[in-house]
């Protein structure tokens, strides 16, 4: 690989790393270091403990976005398979109940504690 950033790229990281607070944005600015300075995707892996997809996909948003690009995360979120009678009954037992483990929550009609069809 080879040196991609310009001097003042480099600096414009190197700051932002200086103040970044998040563990995870800063080893993304890191891996966009390292890649300058020729280490491999294998050699960040090792260092940052991090995926290679992960870090050819933290130097392609780089290169389209810049640090913004780099930091931004886009999430989706999937829709639920409860229908919204169980949503409701289910967002209902959340507010009055403190589960003690997610196990509790995973399927809480096979528990009895929500029966389908019906709401409280």
């Amino acid at each position: 690989m080879y040196k991609f950033l310009n001097k003042d790229q480099r600096q414009e990281l190197l700051d932002e790393l200086q103040i970044e607070r998040s563990k995870r944005y800063a080893d993304r600015i890191r891996v966009i270091l390292l890649l300058d300075d020729n280490q491999t995707y294998k050699d960040i892996s090792k260092f940052l403990f991090l995926d290679e997809g992960s870090i050819a996909n933290y130097r392609k948003r780089y290169m389209e976005g810049g640090i913004e690009g780099l930091i931004l995360d886009e999430y989706s979120t999937k829709r639920t398979k409860l229908n919204l009678v169980e949503e409701f009954q289910l967002a209902n037992e959340l507010d009055d109940r403190i589960f003690a483990s997610t196990k509790e929550v995973v399927n809480p009609m096979s528990q009895g504690t929500l029966q389908s069809g019906s709401m409280r």
